[in-house]
């Protein structure tokens, strides 16, 4: 009786030992930090149309870019006339830069979950599915920290900078003031002035760069007996002389009954 007792009180001493080492396990593991979903920590590109080209940091070598080419931190791309390149970010967001760009990737400061990107000149979309990210971006005259999952950025060769939030927040400014923006908003920065903030009226027609390029034209190319066409005559002139677009919105004013 007392040897069955004395094998119960060693057998007991062994099963809370054993929960005391499993409970132990697990207590280590919630104390580590829970890892961060990023994909598979590679900036790559996706797709590309037309001119592309990517340099190392610090060279003055560019070379011509191809799909499925890995980008790190602190290198460069830039695009024609008539380009543009998706690059997938390491934490699976997407990043679509337009024609005549030149765009760095810097590496992130402080927190390195972000991003950070510095546009000299063109435009850049930036969209991710997954959920809101934070980019640190930065233009010639102007910087801001965003969180949101959707913007778009553009600036001119002036160093103008136009921000267009979708879906998120960010502090827009520069060394005369800033101004914050949220869903749907657009903020403006020109040369020497402090930011402003507009809403934005047709978001369709900010982005629609990056969804096609408009058709290029050659008269010569149609023949002379369909240029020759009175129906065809006004149409052309039209186009030389790069009033069409005017033309095209007049006319959906028209049809929508506004004019």
């Amino acid at each position: 009786m007392i040897a069955e007792f004395q094998i119960f009180r060693v057998s007991r001493w062994i099963r809370l030992t054993f929960l005391l080492m499993i409970l132990f396990g697990v207590s280590a593991a919630l104390a580590q930090e829970p890892p961060v979903e990023e994909g598979d920590g590679q900036i790559s590109i996706v797709s590309l149309t037309g001119t592309v080209e990517i340099a190392k940091p610090d060279s003055v070598d560019w070379v011509v870019a191809k799909q499925e080419d890995l980008l790190e931190a602190g290198w460069r791309v830039r695009t024609g006339r008539r380009s543009k390149v998706t690059i997938r970010m390491s934490d699976l967001s997407i990043l679509r830069v337009g024609q005549l760009s030149t765009l760095e990737i810097q590496p992130p400061k402080g927190d390195r979950h972000k991003r950070a990107l510095d546009l000299k000149a063109g435009a850049a979309y930036f969209f991710n599915r997954e959920g809101p990210s934070k980019v640190d971006f930065r233009t010639p005259i102007a910087s801001g920290a965003i969180r949101g999952t959707e913007f778009m950025l553009e600036v001119d060769d002036q160093g103008r900078t136009v921000v267009t939030m979708f879906e998120g927040e960010v502090d827009l400014e520069n060394e005369l003031g800033s101004v914050s923006l949220g869903n749907g908003e657009q903020g403006t920065v020109e040369p020497g002035e402090a930011p402003v903030k507009t809403a934005v009226l047709d978001a369709v027609s900010v982005v629609q760069w990056m969804l096609y390029y408009p058709g290029i034209v050659v008269p010569g190319e149609l023949g002379q007996k369909f240029i020759d066409e009175p129906a065809i005559q006004e149409s052309l002139q039209t186009y030389r002389s790069g009033e069409y677009q005017d033309r095209v919105v007049a006319a959906e004013r028209h049809r929508s009954g506004e004019a």
